[in-house]
This record gives C-alpha cells, sequence and structure tokens, in this order.
C-alpha cells in the first residue's frame, strides 16, 4: 500500500484508491477482514502528481484484530513506509491512517464499501476527513458501484474480481477490483482531476506477489 502522510494526505485520503491492497488467503470470501494475523503480500504502486512520484514495490502485512482508540479495530502495516491502515472489524471501512496509536488522517464514518459485493448495487455516503498533523477537516460526498464481475490480470495472476468505481465531489475516480479468492484488492486504478484540493494525480496499483502466511 502507498501510504502518504503529508499534509495533502488529509484531501488524498478521501480517495479510497490510495493504493493498499487489502489482499488475504481467505478462499472465496466477499466479506472484509478475512485475513490470517501475520499473513503478507506485495503490490507494485505507481504514482503521479498530487499522490507523489512513487514506482515501486511495498508489503503489507496483517497486524489482525485489536481495540484502537475504542473501537473494534483490524489493522494492516505497510512494511515499507511504516504506517498502518485502521479499519473497522466487522464492516472492513477506513477508520484512519496511523503511526502507531497516533492517526494522521481519519473519516467519520468510516470509508469503504457496502459488503457483500454484487453486480449492479450502489451506494453514496457523506464523510469528513481530517488531517492530525494540522488539525483541518474537508466534508465530501462519496460514490461507489460495483459495475462487474470479470476477469482481472496483475502481475500475480488472473482473478475473478468485482469491479467497483468509485467517484467523490473533490474530484477523485478511480476503478478497483475486488478478488473473492484472494479475500482482498487486486488492482487499483485512480486519477484526481486539477479541481481536487490536493491537485491532480495518478494512482495506480496491482498485487505482485499473492498472499503468504507466515
Amino acid at each position: 500500500m502507498n501510504l502518504r502522510f503529508s499534509s495533502r494526505a488529509a484531501i488524498a485520503g478521501a480517495s479510497i484508491a490510495v493504493g493498499m491492497l487489502l489482499a488475504g488467503c481467505a478462499a472465496m470470501q466477499n466479506r472484509p477482514n478475512t485475513h490470517a494475523q501475520g499473513t503478507t503480500w506485495v503490490n507494485a504502486v505507481r504514482n503521479t502528481g498530487s499522490f507523489g512520484n512513487v514506482n515501486a514495490e511495498q508489503g503489507t502485512r496483517v497486524v489482525g484484530e485489536r481495540m484502537w482508540q475504542g473501537r473494534k479495530a483490524f489493522v494492516y502495516d505497510n512494511t515499507t513506509t511504516g504506517g498502518s491502515v485502521v479499519t473497522e472489524l466487522e464492516s472492513g471501512r477506513w477508520i484512519a491512517f496511523a503511526r502507531g496509536d497516533t492517526p494522521t488522517v481519519s473519516w467519520e464514518p468510516a470509508l469503504g464499501w457496502d459488503f457483500p459485493l454484487e453486480v449492479g448495487k450502489s451506494w453514496a455516503r457523506k464523510h469528513r476527513v481530517t488531517n492530525h498533523a494540522n488539525n483541518t477537516s474537508t466534508e465530501f460526498v462519496g460514490n461507489w458501484k460495483v459495475e462487474a464481475y470479470e476477469d482481472v490480470t496483475v502481475r500475480a495472476g488472473t482473478f475473478k474480481a468485482y469491479k467497483v468505481r468509485f467517484t467523490d465531489t473533490l474530484g477523485t475516480e478511480n476503478v478497483t477490483w475486488f478478488s473473492p479468492e484472494t479475500g482482498g484488492f487486486v488492482k487499483v486504478s485512480g486519477q484526481r482531476s486539477a479541481k481536487h484540493p490536493a491537485g491532480a494525480g495518478t494512482n495506480e496499483s496491482e498485487l505482485v506477489r499473492r498472499p503468504a502466511m507466515p
């Protein structure tokens, strides 16, 4: 996952295409947080513009279930950047980016998908994203639609995946492919328009190595 913790990342966090590909190891799971503690995988991340200039492989490790600021959470560490993604235990939606117990970016309500996924399903939700470095917040509306269930080929192989399109009122648009076989994202392709508060940019990510148990 590409975790960015600069001041731009607060507004950047409005996009679900930040690049963390949550890929688990439970077979055919159309639900979140099915990953075993200690599981690891690798993604190739290629970002430009306001997403930062990144072209590298990045690793993710499953920390697992824990209490985080009084909430039941499920945590993933980026072993390359040292940051974490904190998600709601039951829904899988994103609560925050963090370093240890300190949030750097957070969302209210938590940002993410309505499982289980099925073709034609859509939803919208109003959110507030907060940058804790400078204590600023931005409101936006996110819109999601499950467009297809199709084959997608990445460096780790070919997977059957739900194609989910996300747009928001800040000028973000991305497409994510979620594979029930891996229990997570296998590909993300996103962009911000010039009207986005963080500026224009692109975000591409794909699964390089399938999840491996410790």
